[in-house]
């Protein structure tokens, strides 16, 4: 399963001046939970194993305090940093807890180090990863990936992960 740029926190509505991002559903806590099942429900009608890799490929948090990781960049949030911070705990760990009902193990890899999330998505990155591999032991393992650009390998294959911008340096994507 591969998921990216979920972008909790975005203000999507618009002003008096903007045209909404995306027409009429506010992309709240409950929009994000009802795609996130929407997710799930796909993931386990197409299922073809025991064990499930999840890829997240970064900037799973909009913004912290309103800006992109390099600041300078405002961003429109519909919620606070402390509510986006708890929706994103709730959805890796609804991820997790609903998808071990159909499968033995799950390994997520999350990249960090993106243009949106970075140090809040290592936050909270970090806390889920206490949460659920403790909760879990022998069936979640979650990597999160600090650089730039990563990999792991299942058997003879190796899989290249990056979110494309990176925290710092890259202002347009590879």
């Amino acid at each position: 399963l591969i998921i990216t740029d979920v972008h909790i926190g975005m203000d999507n509505t618009g002003d008096s001046n903007t045209v909404p991002l995306y027409a009429e559903i506010k992309y709240d806590k409950d929009e994000i939970l009802r795609r996130l099942a929407k997710v799930i429900t796909h993931v386990v009608i197409n299922q073809k194993g025991n064990h499930l890799f999840i890829d997240n490929l970064g900037d799973l948090l909009d913004g912290e305090r309103g800006q992109t990781t390099r600041g300078g960049h405002a961003l429109p949030q519909l919620m606070s940093d402390k509510e986006s911070y708890d929706t994103a705990v709730k959805f890796q760990v609804t991820l997790a807890e609903t998808l071990l009902n159909y499968y033995d193990t799950i390994t997520f890899n999350n990249i960090i180090n993106d243009n949106h999330s970075f140090l809040f998505a290592y936050f909270v990155h970090s806390a889920t990863k206490q949460i659920l591999e403790n909760k879990f032991p022998n069936r979640i393992t979650y990597n999160n990936h600090e650089r730039f650009i990563s990999h792991y390998s299942i058997g003879n294959h190796t899989f290249v992960i990056t979110h494309g911008k990176d925290s710092k340096e890259m202002k347009h994507g590879m």
